[in-house]
């Protein structure tokens, strides 16, 4: 770890690459340890010692390599699924309330539901645009451009969310498809602007990942090629 002082005021930026998801987190764990700077959050209370910061590309090779699950994750296999099926499934989307001091968002509703909105934490949330599945467009892109570079979805409302407390992290998915062999391969890239590296972003990568695998399903099933998945970024 470095000091602020100490790293000249650039932000490290560190590339880590690993097979499964539990190699790419530890080996992102262990690099940020030795090279991040020392930073504060806007979530420190007085007196909590300032975290460990670097812009960090991580790459998991093969998302579905065994072991996929690490055994010493923060929580356990109930929460994970959980999480799991509130980013892929939207189970908790009937917890955002922002008016009754609720959640603004979830990771599934802003990418199956996006719609923007002027303020979300006031009775001004209503949007004039209907919602998007920025998803199910993914999938329909790359099933009639296999090779484009415009299958994203976002998550940032710019006008509302700077303003709320918990923004979300998560700011866009990218997806490519890549020949191989008869087939396909999806790769996927997703953005993060903040993330706590031992506590988030195993479960984060877990459950992004199965959506990853779902999408490779839905596309193979509608171009009548398989497609496995390829690497997570």
């Amino acid at each position: 770890m470095v000091t602020q002082k100490e790293a000249g005021g650039q932000l490290p930026v560190l590339h880590v690459c690993g097979e499964t998801i539990p190699d790419a987190w530890e080996k992102a764990l262990l690099a940020v340890w030795d090279e991040g700077v020392e930073i504060r959050t806007e979530y420190d209370s007085a007196g909590d010692p300032p975290s460990l910061d670097a812009t960090v590309m991580v790459q998991v090779r093969d998302p579905f390599g065994e072991p996929r699950i690490h055994k010493n994750f923060p929580g356990g296999p109930t929460e994970l699924e959980a999480y799991r099926q509130e980013v892929v499934h939207g189970i908790h989307d009937h917890w955002i309330d922002p008016q009754a001091g609720k959640w603004t968002y979830t990771y599934h509703q802003r990418l199956f539901a996006y719609q923007a909105a002027e303020d979300l934490r006031s009775g001004r949330a209503e949007s004039p645009f209907r919602p998007v599945d920025q998803v199910e467009w993914m999938v329909e892109k790359l099933c009639r451009v296999p090779y484009s570079r415009r299958a994203q979805g976002i998550t940032w409302i710019p006008h509302a969310d700077p303003e709320t407390d918990d923004p979300p992290c998560l700011q866009r998915l990218w997806a490519r498809l890549l020949e191989d062999g008869d087939g396909y391969r999806l790769n996927l890239n997703a953005h993060w602007r903040s993330r706590d590296l031992y506590k988030a972003w195993f479960m984060n990568v877990f459950a992004v990942t199965d959506l990853q695998r779902r999408m490779a399903q839905r596309i193979a099933a509608q171009i009548g090629s398989p497609v496995a998945c390829g690497s997570y970024m």
